[in-house]
């Protein structure tokens, strides 16, 4: 009978292997300044403000008596971090509730909006290198209610992120506000739409999530009606640009999204089954006193969703908390989504993995991310942060807790392989890539799965992260990568590598050197992209790589002075002309007249001239083989 065990023992560790990742996957407490750091926070989001490719850290706080700065923490690699106090980011004494991140001017610098509610927002322009302005945008900054949330969104397609904020009805559920839609003019500014849905009806309001929901490529609002207590369905506005070619909305009341009156909080979007269709989950708020079980929304086709009441799915939608915060993330890299969630007044926050059947286990023990006793929590957020290839996860305490005790969780890995993409837009799409949607396809346990994700500014409990990350299991290559962007448009990348950082974007690759949008020579292959001269061309296709000349015209037929386009013995008297009597200088620049390329002008030129002419001489030498800076020629 050993024996016969001991034969079986092969294929009992192959079931095993196949079956999905071991629950110990654990995750450690990170110790540096980020611990324990801020008073009353709220908001978290991982966004890379000076450029150096590692997303930074930024926690927004309430406290709204004194108002405090929000905590910018730096990530300088290797797991080290710096809190920076740099103006105005660093130091503006506020008490910010929504945060809300994406490059709204398309400069490729990521830039935020504020809402600080009872106070004026905060727009914050990123000016490069971890500087940042406060532009004056009129009535998007100048709001003194209680704006509490919002959301980027380019609801008209031009390209432009515009903005959604969700203003608090703080009285009661009995009056309801406005929400505030302003457009993105395209230089800068801002313009409020002040009629039609989804602006012209007064709604409680919690907050807002821009999602094309019936995947016809426009974006479409949902809005949670809960806090203080709603009394109201959720909200749904279908935007009927692409069905009428002009822009609006109209209030869908027939969506399996908007037949709960719940106290719907924080909307997290994830597709947890790998179907292609964004599903979402609904954190229930209740009041601080009413505890409700969270709603899971599956999409069954587009537009279309089921509420999930099957019990055997698990405790995420079954147990009753006081919740805050959701958020999507595939903590252990075997290729579907796990939920992390946050509970407000017992701090009885949750991990679930996902068991890739429908169905979710609560993990948060053995995983060892389990919630701070007595300390309230909202946001979590889900990024690598020491790029290590696995997700860690940051969360907050302390709202309604003296002090606070922020947690970064640091994932311990399992050797799973994974894909970050990051996508950027140029033609006709946000620079941030808000609104594309990501499919990845690669095999997975003998099994090909594509997983979806899709570019969001808001999500969760104010929560930006734009960087999508994928798990894929024991996968050694990246079958396909599809990115749907806003504008229409499809971007394709085929047998891409496992285990790196990548960033998509909306271009082609037509002389296949992998420089999409940024190639300095998109018909000529320049792998390195050497541009000697500067001048945005790349050496390979550059007609005078040495000597800029942006516009690529031809720069001067050297010894033809006189742009006659021939070198005559008539050049040589245009150039005796200039060197020795003051006469007009060589055409189109001073350029033509260096015959021996020595960088200046003088009777050696001339000389060189006439043997060139009348003796057979040697030809003028190419203007385009001197030094960078040597002849400016436009």
């Amino acid at each position: 009978m050993v024996r016969d065990c001991l034969r079986c023992l092969p294929l009992l560790l192959l079931v095993v292997s196949l079956a999905g990742p071991v629950r110990g996957q654990t995750f450690t407490i990170d110790s540096s300044v980020i611990l324990n750091n801020g008073p009353l926070s709220q908001g978290c989001s991982w966004v890379d403000l000076n450029g150096d490719g590692r997303l930074d850290l930024y926690v927004t706080t309430a406290v709204f008596s004194p108002a405090a700065a929000n905590l910018v923490f730096l990530n300088q690699g290797a797991g080290s971090w710096a809190q920076s106090f740099t103006a105005p980011l660093g130091t503006d004494l506020t008490s910010t509730a929504g945060q809300t991140w994406g490059d709204y001017d398309n400069d490729g610098q990521i830039d935020a909006f504020l809402c600080n509610p009872g106070s004026t927002n905060t727009l914050y322009h990123n000016e490069g290198a971890g500087t940042f302005s406060r532009p004056n945008v009129g009535d998007l900054v100048q709001s003194t209610g209680e704006d509490y949330a919002a959301d980027w969104g380019d609801y008209d397609k031009d390209g432009l992120l515009d903005l959604v904020v969700c203003t608090r009805d703080v009285v009661g559920p009995t009056s309801g506000t406005l929400l505030e839609l302003y457009h993105n003019d395209g230089a800068g500014g801002f313009t409020q739409v002040l009629s039609g849905d989804p602006v012209a009806v007064p709604h409680n309001h919690a907050y807002p999530s821009w999602i094309d929901y019936d995947y016809d490529g426009d974006q479409d609002l949902f809005v949670s009606t809960g806090a203080p207590v709603a009394t109201e369905n959720d909200l749904l506005f279908r935007n009927t640009l692409i069905e009428t070619d002009v822009v609006g909305f109209e209030r869908d009341t027939t969506s399996g999204l908007t037949q709960d009156s719940s106290d719907g909080l924080f909307p997290a979007g994830g597709d947890y089954d790998n179907d292609g269709l964004l599903d979402l989950y609904l954190t229930t708020w209740g009041g601080l006193t009413t505890a409700r079980p969270n709603i899971l929304y599956h999409a069954t086709s587009p537009g279309t969703f089921a509420k999930v009441t099957n019990p055997a799915t698990g405790s995420l939608i079954t147990a009753s908390a006081v919740s805050t915060g959701a958020t999507w993330g595939d903590y252990d890299n075997d290729g579907d989504l796990d939920l992390f969630t946050t509970e407000q007044t017992s701090a009885d926050n949750k991990l679930y993995s996902n068991n890739g059947d429908g169905t979710f286990t609560d993990v948060t023990a053995t995983a060892q991310v389990m919630p701070v006793a007595g300390y309230a929590s909202h946001c979590a957020a889900w990024c690598d942060a020491d790029q290590d290839g696995d997700l860690d996860l940051f969360v907050t305490f302390g709202y309604f807790s003296p002090g606070s005790r922020n947690r970064l969780y640091k994932n311990g890995g399992n050797g799973n392989h994974w894909l970050s993409v990051t996508c950027a837009g140029y033609n006709g799409n946000n620079r941030s890539g808000i609104g594309a949607r990501v499919r990845v396809k690669a095999t997975i346990g003998g099994l090909p799965v594509w997983q979806t994700r899709v570019v969001s500014s808001s999500t969760g409990f104010f929560s930006t992260t734009l960087e999508q990350h994928f798990g894929l299991g024991d996968a050694t290559v990246v079958d396909s990568i599809e990115v749907t962007w806003p504008s229409g448009t499809v971007t394709q990348r085929e047998a891409v590598a496992v285990d790196q950082r990548l960033t998509v974007e909306d271009c082609d690759d037509p002389d296949g050197d992998s420089t999409y949008c940024l190639d300095n020579c998109p018909a000529m292959a320049n792998p390195t992209q050497l541009d000697a001269d500067g001048d945005n061309w790349g050496d390979v296709c550059d007609n005078c790589p040495m000597v800029g000349n942006p516009s690529q015209a031809i720069i001067a037929l050297v010894g033809d002075v006189n742009v006659s386009s021939t070198v005559t013995s008539a050049d040589i008297i245009y150039l005796v002309n200039h060197v020795f009597k003051s006469g007009p200088a060589p055409l189109p620049c001073a350029a033509s007249g260096d015959v021996n390329c020595s960088g200046n002008l003088s009777s050696a030129d001339i000389i060189s001239l006439v043997n060139y002419v009348f003796k057979g001489g040697a030809a003028p030498c190419d203007v385009c083989t001197l030094s960078p800076g040597t002849w400016d020629c436009p």
